[in-house]
């Protein structure tokens, strides 16, 4: 792609603001979305069933676990998700938000 052609992806070309470690996360996901998600999305979508067994891929990427990062990094992750498929990034975004994120905030040890 050339310099001057807009990427579809990134028509911003927010891809040059972002850290080196912002960047590597971002291309982790991008392979996971590529691999995992996209080529079940559509046969998921006609059949009307959420894709289960991708949950424990999405645990093993650590996306329910993004307490530690900050928000870029956590945007990133939904956003390729959301590229593959809105289904699956609202299932990660509702688990962060209404889960995980208050556990890590208000929960105890034991929680």
């Amino acid at each position: 792609m050339s310099q001057n052609t807009p990427n579809p992806v990134d028509f911003c070309n927010v891809s040059s603001l972002l850290s080196n470690d912002e960047r590597a996360l971002q291309q982790r996901m991008a392979t996971f979305v590529n691999e995992k998600i996209i080529p079940i999305a559509a046969s998921s979508f006609d059949d009307g069933v959420f894709p289960r067994e991708i949950i424990t891929d999405l645990a093993k990427e650590g996306v329910f676990d993004c307490t530690g990062l900050n928000n870029v990094a956590y945007g990133l992750i939904c956003q390729e998700l959301e590229r593959g498929d809105t289904g699956i990034r609202t299932f990660v975004s509702v688990q962060n938000s209404l889960v995980t994120q208050p556990i890590a905030e208000f929960g105890s040890d034991a929680q």
